[in-house]
C-alpha cells in the first residue's frame, strides 16, 4: 500500500507563524475543551495542497515532478481575510493567487493521480487550520481575520499524510523555475 499522496505549497515558517497565531493557545485549548474543534493543525504542518493524488508511488510523482516544476514560474501568493468552513469539517484560512500554479500542475500531473480519487473542477486555494467535530456548524467563536502575508511560491513539495495521529512526511521538493523576488 502506498502512502496518501498530494503535492503542495509549503509557506515560510514567518507565513505558517502569523497563521497559526490567529488564537492563542488558551484559545485553542478552551474550544477544543468546549467541542467546537476536534483538532489543530500543528504550525509545521500548515500548507496549501495544490494537487490531491491519493495511493501513488511517491518515485513516480518526484521525477515528472521535478520535470513540471521546471517549467513552471514561481507565483506571488497572499494569505489572509477572514477563516471560512470547508467541507463541513474543516477552519481554514482564503490563500490567493495559486489558481494559475494549480492549473498548470493538474494539466501535467493528472494522469498520476489514484483513480479511486475525486477531483475537484473548482479550487479555493487555503489552509486549514483545524478539524471540528461533525455538526459543529460554523461557530461565530471560530471567526478571524488575518491581516494578511504575502510570499512567493518558488518550490512544490510532495507531502505523504498519515491520519492517525495527522502526520506529514515531506518526500520531495522540487524548485520553480523563474523566481522572481
Amino acid at each position: 500500500m502506498q502512502p496518501r499522496s498530494f503535492i503542495a505549497a509549503v509557506p515560510p515558517a514567518e507565513v505558517r507563524d502569523s497563521v497559526y497565531r490567529l488564537f492563542s493557545t488558551a484559545e485553542r485549548a478552551a474550544l477544543r475543551a468546549e467541542g467546537l474543534v476536534r483538532s489543530w493543525t500543528a504550525p509545521e504542518n500548515l500548507h496549501c495542497t495544490l494537487q490531491f493524488l491519493g495511493e501513488v508511488d511517491p518515485a513516480r510523482v518526484c521525477a515528472e515532478l521535478e520535470r513540471v516544476a521546471g517549467e513552471l514560474r514561481s507565483v506571488p501568493t497572499r494569505v489572509g481575510g477572514s477563516t471560512m468552513f470547508l467541507a463541513h469539517d474543516a477552519l481554514v484560512v482564503p490563500v490567493m493567487g495559486l489558481e494559475p500554479l494549480v492549473r498548470a500542475l493538474h494539466a501535467q500531473l493528472g494522469h498520476l493521480v489514484d483513480p479511486s480519487v475525486e477531483v475537484y473542477d473548482e479550487f479555493l486555494g487555503h489552509m486549514t487550520l483545524g478539524r471540528l467535530p461533525p455538526g459543529t456548524g460554523s461557530p461565530a467563536a471560530l471567526e478571524r481575520i488575518h491581516r494578511g502575508h504575502d510570499w512567493w511560491v518558488d518550490a512544490v513539495e510532495l507531502l505523504a499524510s498519515s491520519t492517525a495521529p495527522r502526520t506529514y512526511s515531506h518526500l520531495h521538493r522540487a524548485r520553480l523555475r523563474g523566481t522572481e523576488n
